[in-house]
């Protein structure tokens, strides 16, 4: 049976990790090259992934030791017996996952016992030993024979994506469009679908190119956009009012400085429609505090009870999703930057500029109900918010609990970062706020 994506890209991240020090693995030789499976782990023993793996292949060729990586040689030191092929079979397999690299098999002793090299060469003229030979041959050709639509995406994906990531990140009204037209048509990709992912990218193209021709009259984020250019203006004047409306300590102080606050760093995120929004509410709150003088009362109709708790993780999940982001692209930089330049290891650094793409899923959608919950009374329609955002907050959980985010912050072989850790200590904190 194929590996599953996810194990997949274990293996992959684990192999990135070997480079840094051995990781046991097991390995069982598939009928065909892609039903291979290769199960690496930093704790279990050889022996059980052995037998982990060979229950899970569809041969009984299965070796177990640990793994290496040395350049560009993936280095099995073996600690069971070795079955014929296992070298040029296994380079096949990672090549199907998109990693060339070279298979050298050392027995316990450490001496080399199968690097992969053409067995039908080193035979004497009349031999039939060399079996695996013509199972592999098959595979060969489609090194020299790239599928065009394959290399046309590639080249669409490298010119795009840092561009499209970027653009997606802002507060272009087409931003979230074009970002989630890019997912599909990576997605598309991932099937095989090239063709459709390059239409997408061809519709999206234009829009990205906008910003910066300086022609056309329906470039709406060529400069700031309207809502920025409402928010710097009213500013001034709402700045004065607040701290009008501060001097006199009013019984709603918190709530008032809570929401101000907010809004400000809605407005400093890019975000200026919600900073309006909430500016509005502020505003009448002001006129009224303001006209009825040392006479004025808690305004609770236009600020809600109890929302300084929702407001300040509204503003955290915020912030929160801006360092995930910050610290997923510094691992990408770092990955890019030590393989970008070896050919064996290129394609690490193609896979390297997905990784953003994992954060999909941790979306704005927790903002947008912490936000509702701050514009709503307390009863039942805030608890009905209340329960919605924890079930939102479970579905981000699931997601940390992936083997990829178990992994990358201190286990992707490369640097170092806060990126599932972050997400963690902000989620457990707003759970406890929605209790």
């Amino acid at each position: 049976m194929p590996m599953s994506p996810d194990e997949i890209a274990e293996m992959k991240s684990l192999i990135v990790a070997a480079r840094q020090k051995p990781v046991n693995f097991g390995i069982c030789i598939g009928k065909k090259p892609d039903s291979m499976v290769f199960y690496l782990h930093r704790k279990k023993s050889p022996a059980m992934l052995g037998k982990t793996a060979r229950k899970a292949g569809d041969t009984a060729k299965m070796a177990f030791g640990t793994v290496t990586v040395s350049g560009k040689n993936l280095m099995l030191n073996a600690e069971s017996e070795i079955p014929s092929g296992l070298a040029k079979k296994g380079k096949i397999f990672l090549k199907t996952q998109g990693m060339a690299m070279k298979i050298v098999v050392l027995d316990p002793s450490g001496n080399v016992v199968d690097s992969g090299e053409d067995e039908t060469e080193q035979e004497p003229e009349g031999s039939k030993s060399a079996a695996p030979a013509p199972e592999a041959a098959p595979e060969e050709p489609k090194e020299d024979t790239p599928n065009p639509e394959a290399v046309a995406w590639k080249n669409v994906f490298d010119e795009l994506d840092a561009v499209v990531t970027k653009y997606s990140r802002s507060d272009a009204p087409k931003a979230s469009q074009v970002g989630k037209a890019w997912t599909a048509a990576i997605d598309a990709a991932s099937k095989g679908n090239f063709a459709a992912a390059i239409g997408v990218a061809k519709k999206i193209k234009p829009l990205l190119a906008a910003p910066s021709s300086g022609t056309g009259s329906s470039e709406p984020d060529a400069g700031p956009s309207k809502e920025s250019l409402k928010w710097t203006a009213e500013l001034p004047q709402m700045s004065k009012k607040y701290a009008q409306v501060m001097e006199g300590n009013p019984a709603n102080r918190s709530q008032l400085t809570a929401a101000w606050a907010m809004a400000v760093e809605k407005a400093d995120a890019n975000d200026h429609g919600t900073a309006l929004k909430i500016l509005n509410k502020l505003k009448d709150a002001f006129e009224k505090l303001i006209g009825l003088g040392e006479d004025a009362p808690s305004d609770t109709d236009v600020i809600p009870d109890n929302v300084v708790p929702f407001q300040r993780a509204s503003v955290l999940w915020r912030q929160t999703r801006e360092k995930m982001f910050a610290a997923m692209t510094k691992l990408e930089d770092a990955i890019v930057a030590e393989c970008k330049d070896d050919e064996e290891l290129a394609p690490l650094a193609d896979e390297a500029r997905d990784l953003t793409k994992r954060l999909a899923v941790f979306d704005t959608a927790l903002i947008d109900q912490l936000d509702k919950i701050t514009t709503t009374g307390i009863g039942p329609e805030r608890e009905t918010l209340k329960k919605q955002a924890t079930s939102q907050i479970r579905t981000y959980a699931a997601a940390l609990n992936e083997p990829f985010f178990k992994d990358v912050d201190s286990k992707n072989g490369f640097l170092n970062v806060s990126v599932a850790a972050t997400a963690r200590e902000a989620l457990v904190a707003i759970t406890k706020t929605l209790q």
